[in-house]
């Protein structure tokens, strides 16, 4: 098994417009990947010389505050030009103060956890509720608490801040239908995906094929906007492949790409022998009500069932690694159901596997 989180830079990574502040020269930029690579370019010319660097907190609820530093990790993998202190580090300088990730901690406190650790550098954050909108904030110190670079962004309020805000509205009641009191001729129905109209499907309930909602991002934008989950765990762990195979097309780690990787994985895997006993193949051979569209979760799809099923009870997860369809630098990406941590494997590990739906 191969760590992947190794490398920092203080990425933003949600919102719309946006101002970027470094030693106190403030630009505009137009989109969010504009300031994206405006941060990664100047927070790097920071952190030249290859110094270690702790992310340190993101001040906002629990699950945000995860998200948001495990992204901001992965997101600088192939950085070279710092080391980061490993997050079970971090966490136990932090409860050695009394202190916690998702918690304020103080530009002082701040630097002295920055020596403690070891560092020369720490990374505080926040996101604080600003009128109709919220204000994203990273901010680079140093061992003097001393702040190095500022990042400050206007994001707009959207269905995933929400979500790991825990503020996310109530589902409209699924429609009632009364059936009629005179008799129609009898019919013969054939399992087809109901249609993907806000309000019949909430997150948590049950989906067509029988299985969990876990995902609705509100439009019915490439043809799907719900995500299910099987009821149940695949019978026997698996392996993610039992050979190699080429990964090009398997990399995406976004929810909506879990199908496009499973494809991927699933052309190498005919030219071997049909891929049996991969957690791809089980997934795209699952049959469930006569549905039979399944596919293996990309990371951020695994990880919104974690949050959103497992979390809130749902679904009989394990408290055990789940394989992903999201390949990365040489290994298979996994989740652990146990803490919501990820991470990269050896694909010849047997894990879990839970098949998912899109419609």
């Amino acid at each position: 098994m191969k760590n992947f989180v190794k490398k920092l830079s203080v990425l933003a990574i949600l919102g719309l417009a946006c101002v970027f502040a470094v030693s106190g020269q403030t630009q505009t930029v137009a989109n969010m990947d504009a300031a994206m690579q405006q941060a990664i370019k100047d927070i790097n010319l920071k952190l030249a010389m290859g110094p270690k660097v702790a992310l340190l907190n993101f001040s906002s609820s629990d699950d945000l505050s995860a998200h948001v530093l495990r992204e901001m990790a992965l997101a600088m993998e192939k950085s070279k030009n710092c080391s980061l202190i490993t997050r079970a580090n971090i966490d136990n300088a932090l409860r050695g103060q009394n202190l916690k990730s998702s918690g304020d901690v103080t530009d002082a406190q701040a630097g002295q956890l920055c020596k403690a650790l070891g560092a020369q550098f720490v990374v505080t954050g926040s996101l604080v509720k600003t009128g109709a909108d919220h204000r994203f904030r990273m901010r680079l110190l140093n061992s003097n608490g001393q702040a190095q670079a500022t990042t400050d962004i206007t994001v707009k309020d959207n269905s995933q801040i929400q979500q790991l805000l825990g503020e996310a509205p109530a589902p409209a009641p699924v429609p009632v239908v009364t059936p009629s009191t005179a008799p129609g001729p009898a019919t013969v129905v054939t399992p087809t995906p109901a249609p993907a109209v806000t309000g019949t499907y909430h997150v948590g309930g049950k989906g067509p094929a029988g299985g969990l909602i876990f995902y609705d991002k509100g439009n019915n934008n490439g043809g799907w906007q719900y995500l299910e989950a099987a009821p149940a765990d695949l019978s026997n762990k698996l392996t993610a492949v039992r050979e190699n195979i080429k990964t090009d097309d398997c990399g995406e780690r976004a929810v909506g790409k879990g199908k496009s990787n499973t494809d991927a994985i699933m052309k190498e895997a005919a030219a071997k022998g049909g891929g049996f006993g991969w957690a791809a193949q089980a997934c795209a051979a699952y049959t469930l009500n006569g549905f039979k569209d399944w596919f293996l979760p990309s990371r951020d799809e695994l990880h919104q069932m974690y949050g959103n099923l497992h979390m809130q009870g749902f679904g009989d997860f394990k408290n055990e690694w789940y394989w992903t369809s999201t390949f990365y630098d040489g290994y298979f990406l996994g989740e652990n159901f146990a803490d919501g941590k990820q991470d990269t494997h050896w694909a010849s590990r047997e894990f879990r596997v839970r098949p998912i739906r899109q419609f």
